[in-house]
């Protein structure tokens, strides 16, 4: 038998201000074995085998002590107890997955062991398990134990036992939104995942709502009043797809991708593989020791796929990861490339395999995509809503610069997203004239974004000039990130004045709409159309 724990952290302010060790865009990642095995409960197995497994359903317990944070009905029911329920519903009702569990309701128990084969959950309020160090920011824990053999034999990977520990002495838990407290829902179906055999995924990307991150359930931090991981994306789905499928259902709505990672020629282990559409993140997964990878549950429709770093401090599995690459986007039967417009479409089908997707990488020992390109002479010429462009740091002190025709009147934006690893990207914005006009870090720290973003309106036509650094002078493999360049539209529908376009200037022109000015302009009908069409892109 072997134990491994799973964890949640929390994102505090602590760990966001040593956030160049938060990794960024990576996928779901099924925990494995040293065999390369997954490490799943096995739905068939009979109860004198696996007395976990009633007729395909995984059983578990909760701890009659419950939590003293949220208040139920004494009985088992209500508060704490439903809201566990709920978790482990929101894995068990989607429907391409055969997973399911099964509630036994409450014990007196209050002991976890990885080897009494009882599935136990319980509030650990005083660190009675030892878990929970003081100033490690662990939140809830998750410990499998599951069967291990020397060789790749039949019942390697089987789990046996699955406790699932909440640290009630350093966090207090709430069934609502609240600042000061954790969400038990999103911690909870975080555990779950674990609880199903699930690792870390870091694919994150840019929230325009609110400019925080969109993030997983499985993502490993999770800050105060969050409820954001309660809901599974379709990073999770994936993953629990590949643990518990249930193929005919599988079938009728997504598709699958698989190929080969090589660098150099040589097989490619660790390797982060990300299916895109548009410039969202949406489901992926990483390669095996023989550098193959296989993601499930993709909805059909058109991706693109790009290759990253996983970051192997954050995962349960002890992987070989390979980190010596530049990220890369996939062609097909040409090789890479470092702008999404030169990446090939990937058409998913359901029920269809879209395999021989292989890339063959650029080790980071070599020049990435568009060197030389450190000084503003050497920019690299870009076209507004052109794509995205990869970057990285090629050597320590390395910057890019980029440059593009900007039209006077019109809202731009310069912007990176979808962070790789270590990447904190800083722009510089500079006018034809070579003056620098603004400079952008972070658009949202404070939630963990460390993307970069300028929003401006050039008073004349002109070349405008960008210089793109590392924030902490990283370079090499991890520091990747997106950037592109956008033209938003013009000025004069940016009826607030914020050097963007969106619905409050709609509902402010509309509230104006063929009249004289009320706290703001007067919009005609074009107006309003030449908004909504922007709105629409």
């Amino acid at each position: 038998m072997k134990t491994i724990i799973a964890r949640v952290a929390t994102a505090s302010l602590t760990v966001l201000a040593l956030s160049w060790l938060v990794p960024a865009t990576q996928a779901y990642i099924p925990i494995r074995t040293e065999n390369e095995n997954l490490v799943r409960w096995d739905l068939d197995e009979q109860p004198e085998e696996q007395p976990n497994i009633i007729e395909g359903s995984v059983e578990f317990f909760v701890s009659r002590r419950g939590t003293p944070d949220i208040a139920d009905n004494g009985d088992g029911t209500g508060g704490e107890f439903d809201i566990l329920r709920h978790a482990f519903r929101a894995w068990e009702e989607q429907p391409a997955t055969k997973v399911d569990f099964n509630d036994l309701k409450l014990t007196d128990q209050t002991a976890v062991s990885g080897t009494d084969q009882t599935n136990l959950i319980v509030f650990d309020e005083n660190n009675r398990t030892g878990l929970f160090p003081r100033g490690t920011g662990v939140i809830a824990l998750t410990v499998l134990t599951f069967r291990h053999e020397a060789y790749d034999g039949d019942l390697d990977g089987h789990l046996v036992d699955a406790d699932m520990i909440f640290n009630g002495r350093d966090f207090t838990f709430s069934e609502n939104v609240i600042p000061t407290r954790m969400n038990l829902m999103a911690v909870a179906v975080h555990e779950v995942g674990h609880f199903c055999g699930l690792d870390h995924s870091f694919l994150q990307t840019t929230n325009p709502a609110d400019d925080a991150l969109r993030l997983p359930t499985m993502y490993p931090f999770i800050d105060f009043g969050d409820d954001q991981q309660a809901s599974l994306d379709t990073d999770d789905i994936g993953g629990v797809i590949e643990l518990y499928p249930d193929e005919e259902v599988d079938a009728l709505f997504n598709g699958r991708i698989s190929g080969l990672v090589e660098i150099d020629g040589t097989a490619a282990a660790g390797v982060n593989v990300v299916a895109y559409q548009g410039e969202t993140p949406v489901v992926g997964t990483v390669t095996t020791m023989d550098g193959t990878y296989r993601i499930f549950g993709v909805p059909a429709g058109p991706y693109f796929l790009r290759t990253q770093i996983i970051a192997p401090p954050f995962l349960i599995n002890s992987l070989e990861a390979r980190l010596d690459f530049h990220s890369q986007y996939f062609i097909q039967d040409a090789g890479i490339a470092g702008l999404s417009t030169d990446a090939s479409t990937v058409t998913i089908a359901a029920g269809k395999r879209r395999g021989n997707l292989n890339f063959d990488l650029l080790p980071d020992s070599v020049p990435d995509f568009f060197e030389p390109n450190d000084s503003s002479a050497q920019a690299t010429l870009v076209t507004p809503n052109g794509g995205s462009m990869i970057h990285q740091f090629y050597f320590p002190g390395d910057e890019d610069w980029v440059r593009f025709i900007a039209q006077g009147g019109m809202i731009h934006e310069v912007v990176t997203n979808n962070l790789d690893v270590t990447a904190d990207p800083v722009l510089e914005l500079y006018a034809p004239d070579g003056s620098l006009l603004a400079v952008n870090d972070d658009i949202h720290f404070a939630a963990g974004n460390l993307a970069a973003r300028i929003r401006f309106t050039p008073a004349v036509t002109g070349q405008y000039s960008v210089r793109i650094t590392d924030a902490a002078n990283f370079f090499g493999g991890g520091t990747s990130f997106e950037f592109r360049v956008r033209e938003i539209g013009a000025a004069a529908l940016d009826a607030n004045g914020d050097n963007a376009l969106d619905t409050s200037d709609l509902l402010l022109l509309s509230r104006n709409w063929r009249q004289p000015a009320k706290g703001g302009p007067t919009a005609t009908s074009e107006t309003l159309l030449d908004l909504l069409a922007v709105l629409h892109r």
